[in-house]
Parts: C-alpha cells; structure tokens; sequence
C-alpha cells in the first residue's frame, strides 16, 4: 500500500496522561495482513476489511467468529471501504481504480481506467494514481484521496470525476464533516485539513511539515506523526484521527462557544499499534485496524464512563422548542421523534437545535460516549421553551 511503509516509522509509546480511561481489545479476525479499510453492515452487524496484505475483501462475523473472503474480484492493495451507493466503495489502489462492491458479492467498475495517470472524465476514461481515502456527501457524491496525484477527487451519481481539491503532499483519509465540509489527512505534510465547499483547503490541526506529537488548545500548535484514517463523529467529540506514526487515536474539535479548533489524544497505549482506519459497529464500539507488524482489527471501549446527572430523559412538546446541551468532552447527544429509542447512528442534538412539535412529538434523547457509543452515559439537559404551551414530560426513561 502506498502509505504502509509510515509502519515502519513508528515509535513504541507508553500510556498519556489525560487519555480516556478505556480499554483496547483484539477482534478475532483471522488471515489478516496489513488491513487497512474496515465498515459494518449496520443492518447486519457484519465487518468488511480491505486486507491488503493479501489483495482481498473479508468479511467478519462477530456473532459466529467466522471470517470469509468475501470478493473474487483481482483486488491489488485496496485501501479504504466506505458506505455509500447501497453497498461499499473501495479504492482498489494498486489498479488505479474506484469499486463498487454489494453486500451480494457483486461488484463493478465506477471510475478509473485501471493504468495510472491524472484525467477528468467519466467511468473507465477517467484516471488515478493509487488512490486511498474515500468520503461520501449527502448527495452521493464519492470523495477520492488520489495519493499520487496529490489531490482531492470528486465522483458524481453518474461516475464523472472531478479534480475538486489541490495542495496535498500523499493525502490519505478523508472523512464528511456537516455542512458539507470535508476533512483531509494530508499525511505527508502532517496536518488535517478542511475543504469548504469552495473546495478550498486550509489547515485546522497540526504543524505544517513538521512531524511530533503535540496536544494543544489551538489545533495549529498541535503535531501529528503520518496522520491517516479518520472518523466524524461531530457534537461534542468532532473528528478522530489515526495518528499513525505516533501510534495514537486523536481528536480534532471545537470546544463549545468557539470557532477554532483543538487537539487532545483520545486513545493510546503500548497495546496499541499502527492505527490506519475506523469504523463503529452496530453496538457503537470503535472499530480500529492496525496495520504491519501489528496486523489486527481492535476495539476500543470505554472502562470509566463520566459521573455526571440526568435530567429530563424525555419530552412531549407541542410548540417549537430550543434546547441546549451540556456535555463533557467524548459525549454525544442523539435523538429521535418518532418514538423510537435513539442509536449511535440517530442525528446529533447540538447547542441551538430547533424541534418543531405539533400536534404533539415525542422527543427521545440519549447519550453516547465515544469510545463505547452503545453504554448510555448521562448529561445536563437544559429546555428552554420559544412558546408558553410547550410542555415536557420528565417522567420517562431512555
């Protein structure tokens, strides 16, 4: 893969002050050799792998144990796995092209003319140079880490490639933030950038070409070592990287009443080795693989889940209601209207988050931690009512 060899860079590291108390666990997938991709099947609950290594697609049972190949397709060093289009795309890296591959084992060509090269076009008439990461917008559009290239592509719903990003040095992964926002791993120049959909790059984290390990509260002051993988979870949390080099999971977020962004280190630990890609799981446990030497899917759950109060778990409202949540770092608040009970993929409540009730809607909130999103942790809840005749009722549980 073009960026495995950053595996060999690492450096043995000991537990951080300040790290979420959690532990880090080995998943029981077998035949890995450098993984790099990994996603779940949410209505399923099962994992899919791009296993470098070996030039194939796994899929794990987590329920059984059972691993399986999953594709008869050539792949040579696939990279990313992302959700999109109904089934997975993956960066079928060493033949310059993007896949689609279903959940029935069928796959076909989306992009990329399988020599490499530069060129805009549509289908097999366009061209890539080792791509990696993959992100996808609510519109379906494919974001492409075309690593070689130095830049960011786009794909359109009709398989049309776009240049839509310039400025890189071996950008890597790539992760859909709100509003549209992309957010790069620009590995090479380690730091994390954001395209705005001006498609305009700028540098939110990290000390520009200059490799280290760095928490700070401006994210311009912080240092990551080969940063790869990342994961949006948004709310409180923000963004997770895969700070490769260091052998570190860290998070990129803003913290509330500001528009600047920080950096702390969300996981670490001589257990934990070579972070390349994330995913959660169907129960929220972060998912994370591990490339050479390592050569292994963890999970990463949280062993210390904060103390702090709950109130008004749920609510009736009949007029419009505004609320604001508190919560500490790692916490996110998730909710539903249709009475049904909030998951770690539910919409995020944030600060200022307007719900429109009537004649009446049950509110269903819950709070996730991070590292464990499937433990329901608790949160100061504030309602703050826009009308006189919106009610809560308090009586209920999550």
């Amino acid at each position: 893969m073009i960026l495995k060899r950053i595996c060999q860079w690492m450096v043995a590291v000991a537990c951080a002050v300040g790290v979420h108390a959690q532990t880090v666990s080995p998943v029981g997938v077998v035949g890995l050799t450098d993984p790099y991709g990994v996603v779940v099947d949410v209505s399923s609950n099962l994992y899919y792998l791009s296993n470098a290594g070996t030039h194939s697609i796994l899929r794990y049972d987590p329920a059984t144990g059972e691993t399986i190949n999953f594709s008869d397709r050539n792949w040579f060093n696939p990279q990313s796995i992302i959700l999109a289009r109904g089934g997975m795309v993956i960066s079928d890296s060493g033949n310059h092209v993007i896949r689609y591959l279903g959940f029935d084992g069928l796959d076909g060509l989306m992009a990329g003319s399988g020599k490499s090269g530069n060129v805009n076009g549509t289908g097999a008439s366009a061209s890539f140079n080792a791509p990696s990461g993959l992100a996808v917008d609510n519109a379906g559009n494919i974001y492409v880490a075309d690593t070689l290239n130095n830049s960011i592509r786009r794909i359109a719903s009709d398989n049309s490639v776009i240049s839509y990003a310039i400025g890189f040095n071996r950008p890597s992964g790539l992760a859909m933030g709100e509003n549209g926002q992309l957010f790069v791993a620009d590995t090479l120049n380690h730091v994390i950038k954001i395209v705005d959909t001006n498609q305009v790059a700028r540098i939110i984290a990290g000390s520009y070409r200059v490799p280290g390990y760095t928490d700070a509260g401006s994210g311009v002051a912080a240092e990551f070592d080969s940063p790869s993988g990342l994961l949006w979870i948004g709310g409180n949390t923000g963004l997770l990287v895969c700070d490769t080099a260091n052998n570190r999971i860290r998070r990129v977020f803003q913290p509330a009443g500001r528009t600047t962004w920080s950096v702390d280190t969300f996981a670490a630990g001589s257990s934990f080795k070579v972070p390349v890609a994330m995913a959660a799981d169907q129960t929220g446990t972060l998912l994370v693989t591990e490339g050479t030497p390592a050569d292994a899917l963890v999970a990463i759950r949280r062993t210390a889940l904060p103390a702090i109060d709950w109130k008004n778990p749920t609510g009736v409202f009949s007029n419009a209601v505004v609320l604001a949540v508190n919560n500490p770092a790692g916490v996110v608040t998730r909710y539903t209207t249709d009475n049904s009970t909030p998951t770690p993929f539910s919409p995020i409540l944030t600060n200022g988050t307007v719900l429109n009730g009537g004649p009446v809607v049950t509110l269903a909130l819950r709070n996730f931690s991070l590292d464990n999103l499937a433990s329901p942790v608790v949160s100061n809840l504030v309602y703050t009512f826009t009308a006189a005749a919106a009610t809560v009722d308090p009586a209920g549980a999550v």
